[in-house]
């Protein structure tokens, strides 16, 4: 009798969407200081940074396993 094991199946990864907090949190952050409401541009620009994060998170190579 032969044995088929399943195929392994890669890691499953939850990522938390974090748009709607750093926009929640810049303007949280901006109507303390009286400045003006976060711009489309600056939202852009977050997600951008976030974006480049992830990618350079799921870059880096495992360790210590």
């Amino acid at each position: 009798m032969t044995h088929n094991p399943e195929p392994a199946q890669p890691p499953i990864v939850i990522v938390h969407d974090e748009g709607a907090d750093l926009l929640n949190l810049a303007r949280a952050e901006r109507s303390l200081s009286g400045e003006p409401p976060v711009t489309v541009d600056e939202l852009r620009r977050l997600i951008a940074e976030m974006r480049a994060r992830a990618a350079h998170f799921g870059s880096r190579p495992e360790t210590g396993r």
